[in-house]
């Protein structure tokens, strides 16, 4: 249900080199997710239909403990850089369940499990054959117009 999910764990993947891991160690699914009705509004040929919140889980098997910060970098950069609502809500954290695995060594191994929820908005764009129709207007799915000033005064200055 999640774009930022699927995305995230693809970026994940793409890091499990660096983290000494394979593919066979990494898996990450989400559920409950919720609808939230946030009336819709116009922008242009868009709409902002409703909102998603999404939990994902992120599942790390056999990680050494010396690349816990480094994973967690790469969560946080992630995050900071794609996920638009990141500070617009009370369920920003990153919550990370550790379980050390039975080792004298001096890098333990840990099996992670990371969980975070994502706020994902449902855009719908004006469209000749689209399948979604509101108020005789048909719709696909769509992203967020978004204009921006180029220059601009204000008060006369």
């Amino acid at each position: 249900m999640s774009k930022k999910h699927y995305k995230l764990t693809e970026h994940l993947k793409g890091k499990l080199k660096l983290l000494n891991l394979n593919k066979e160690n990494f898996e990450s699914s989400m559920a409950n997710v919720e609808i939230i009705q946030t009336g819709f509004y116009h922008e242009d040929n868009s709409l902002s239909l409703c909102a998603t919140k999404t939990e994902c889980w992120y599942y790390f098997e056999n990680i050494k403990s010396q690349y816990l910060p480094l994973l967690i970098a790469y969560f946080s950069s992630w995050l900071y850089q794609n996920d638009d609502c990141k500070n617009e809500r009370d369920f920003a954290e990153i919550k990370i369940t550790v379980v050390e695995l039975e080792d004298k060594s001096e890098n333990k191994l840990l099996n992670l499990v990371i969980t975070l929820i994502f706020h994902d908005e449902v855009y719908l764009q004006e469209t000749v054959n689209g399948p979604i129709e509101l108020d005789g207007i048909k719709y696909d799915e769509g992203t967020a117009t978004i204009d921006v000033a180029e220059a601009g005064t204000v008060n006369g200055a």
